[in-house]
């Protein structure tokens, strides 16, 4: 089982990778040098002692970051300060690309869930939106979106924190 899970570890970092240098072609996109932190950050962690640890350590992943306040899916840095401080170390993150390229933490592009979360959409279509709309509305009035580089700086900053990825396509 703990192979398993390893292995599963390592197809999310592969697939978190290679997001992340499909989107360096862009203007505003994550530089090479993110890219590199990232990749740095990922492969020292999955071949470190510790690693091992924090799969026999951590029996749960906080889906979307984990709930916050009682609402899930937000994928929100108030989601990840929550939960961090309730003992979680491993976060699963749902990554999309918005209309401009740029990588965010959002779950999917539906018009429902943009209601759901009291935002306005640019349009209702369920299609991508630009960056500056997501990174601009509060999720619920009250919670803050997160993009890639902000996942970086989390995993920079809080070492002991392990990030599991899921990306639609």
């Amino acid at each position: 089982m703990k192979k398993k899970i390893s292995f599963i570890f390592f197809i999310a970092i592969v697939m978190f990778s290679f997001s992340i240098n499909n989107t360096q072609a862009s203007t505003g996109t994550p530089s090479q040098s993110e890219s590199k932190t990232v990749n740095k950050i990922q492969i020292k962690k999955l071949f470190n002692k510790k690693s091992k640890d924090v799969w026999e350590n951590n029996n749960l992943i906080a889906h979307a970051f984990g709930a916050v306040d009682g609402k899930d899916y937000t994928n929100s840095f108030e989601a990840f300060e929550q939960n961090y401080k309730k003992g979680y170390r491993v976060f699963e993150v749902d990554f999309l690309l918005t209309s401009d390229n740029r990588l965010i933490a959002r779950h999917d592009w539906s018009y429902d869930r943009a209601l759901l979360f009291k935002q306005n959409p640019p349009h209702n279509l369920g299609t991508p939106w630009d960056y500056e709309s997501v990174m601009n509305q509060k999720i619920y009035d009250a919670y803050s979106p997160v993009d890639v580089a902000l996942v970086i700086e989390i995993m920079e900053k809080h070492p002991d924190v392990y990030i599991v990825t899921d990306s639609p396509k």
